[in-house]
């Protein structure tokens, strides 16, 4: 089967260089509680870029099936119309 329609970028995993991010190196008038939203920031892009990978790659898969499921349909049309001609 061929992929007519199915977007082959959408399997292909994005990445995010971070860079690492130490205590010290953030300005010393960051107050405690901003200081642990920008260190936790990482860490949470991390997860955004791993759901965005499995939501492009089951968007990819659904794709696939859609078009499988088309050429399946356009069977079953050609049947119906041959035995409607007989």
């Amino acid at each position: 089967m061929t992929n007519q329609y199915a977007n082959p970028g959408l399997k292909e995993p994005i990445s995010v260089q971070g860079s690492y991010i130490t205590p010290d190196i953030l300005p010393s008038n960051f107050s405690e509680s901003y200081r642990r939203i920008v260190l936790s920031g990482a860490e949470d892009i991390g997860k955004v870029v791993n759901r965005a990978n499995d939501s492009g790659y089951e968007a990819y898969a659904a794709q696939l099936k859609n078009e499988e499921q088309d050429i399946i349909l356009g069977n079953h049309e050609e049947r119906i119309t041959k035995l409607r001609r007989v």
